[in-house]
């Protein structure tokens, strides 16, 4: 992992007294440390228009250190604090950084102190807790196609976000592994960029529009927020984006949803109703508008909003192909779907099942033409949000829910270990848990 200390502390800072994260936390020496220098450069290739979308946080700097044997990391300071100034000092040439490395060092001390007590021979510790039949969970951040070598490259992140990533980053072998749990929104959703064959959302419009609706709420003017400080302005979205909602002209074209993809498609519909469709797209092309308000939908009924930054999340169908390579290069032996209820309510629904490109149809992933990748769905019937939310069981979901979820497991061979129902904790049909006496 690359870590920074500094926020660390804030975070723990920040947890309710009962919680005694501090006495239950562990950190391997290896640990990289995220230096002012990677965050420098993470935000200076953002702002020239040379990044990845990324949360300007120096994680991909970060890793670029690891690779170059550049990183210092906390053994670095607990051990030898020579080998840390070293290594400073190779980064701040690197990146060609002006500001004073002492400064950094002494910073950087200050930070990890307080964690030296935490640090531990992580692979010895699970090895131990293995050795003593205890039960271990990995949990993955970030989505597979996010990883730097399997993911949509070169826009993912730095590191490897698959399941073999866990036992890189962690040390435990993969002989050990067991079970290895996708977890997927049946909403599909992303942030930064990459390819994404069935993405409704026109991302610029979707930014300017959740950013208007911000500034209003918050009384500010575009110019005065794009003057404040990058932490500002997530203070701001995180405070407003979450409460967004579809104007009047986007409830309408939801309303009369069948109408309104029947009409993108070119095919007749009432006249009344075209020419309120019309009225809203003015002289925008109808597929691309109809699709952007979609889009726009699903982020508010899914909340589809960056924890980090609060910045509006990519959305659209699921994508059956992006899956079942998922479920391949994880070795996925259940998934997880979550936001089943967030599709309720709609005439129908849609799943895609194929890409088009070159003028031949691909069942494979690749990301080398998955910017260029048109969808091919598979179209089905919808059903009642409140109906899923009420199910307590696969069996009392709609039937048109349950045909939805037999042909996610058609195509991708995997059994549903779990169906995520609404937002409560208590919203989850399990139907197989791994970590349980019963399942063994």
């Amino acid at each position: 992992c690359v870590v920074n200390a500094g926020k660390i502390r804030e975070e723990l800072d920040s947890l309710p007294a009962l919680f005694a994260v501090q006495k239950r936390l562990y950190i391997d020496p290896n640990t990289n440390l995220i230096t002012p220098m990677h965050i420098a450069e993470d935000v200076a290739r953002e702002n020239a228009g040379k990044g990845v979308g990324s949360t300007r946080n120096g994680i991909g700097p970060g890793y670029e250190d690891r690779a170059g044997r550049r990183a210092v990391t906390f053994g670095d300071f607990a051990y030898c604090e020579k080998k840390a100034r070293q290594m400073l000092e190779k980064q701040a040439e690197h990146w060609g950084f002006t500001g004073s490395v002492d400064a950094v060092f002494q910073r950087l001390k200050q930070e990890v102190q307080p964690f030296l007590e935490n640090l531990a021979n992580v692979p010895s510790m699970l090895q131990d807790a293995y050795g003593q039949g205890k039960k271990i969970l990995f949990e993955g951040a970030q989505g597979s196609l996010l990883d730097v070598i399997y993911g949509t490259y070169p826009h993912g992140t730095a590191s490897h976000t698959i399941a073999g990533g866990a036992c890189v980053g962690a040390g435990f072998g993969p002989t050990r592994l067991t079970d290895i749990v996708g977890v997927v929104k049946v909403l599909q959703s992303r942030v930064g960029e990459g390819g994404f064959p069935t993405e409704l959302v026109n991302e610029h419009r979707q930014k300017q529009e959740l950013l208007k609706f911000i500034c209003a709420q918050e009384g500010l003017q575009l110019a005065t927020f794009e003057s404040l400080s990058d932490r500002r302005k997530v203070e701001i979205r995180q405070r407003w984006s979450s409460k967004y909602e579809l104007s009047e002209g986007y409830r309408l074209v939801m309303q009369h949803l069948e109408e309104a993809d029947a009409f993108a498609q070119g095919k007749e519909i009432p006249l009344g109703i075209q020419e309120k469709l019309l009225n809203i797209y003015q002289d925008e092309n109808p597929l691309a508008v109809y699709q952007h308000i979609l889009g726009m939908f699903f982020m508010q009924v899914g909340q589809e909003y960056g924890a980090t930054t609060g910045r509006p999340r990519r959305t659209g169908w699921l994508d059956l192909v992006a899956l079942r390579h998922a479920v391949t290069v994880n070795g996925l032996t259940g998934l997880v779907l979550t936001k089943l209820d967030c599709l309720g309510d709609l005439p129908f629904v849609k799943i895609g099942m194929a890409y088009e490109y070159g003028g031949e149809v691909h069942q494979e992933f690749s990301s080398h033409f998955v910017d260029e990748a048109k969808p091919i769905y598979q179209r089905m019937e919808g059903w009642s949000s409140a109906e899923v939310r009420a199910a307590h069981s696969f069996k009392e979901l709609p039937a048109a829910a349950q045909a939805y979820i037999n042909v996610i497991t058609d195509v991708t061979k995997v059994p549903i270990y779990a169906l995520g129902t609404g937002a409560e904790r208590s919203q989850v049909i399990e139907l197989y848990n791994p970590f349980s006496e019963k399942s063994g």
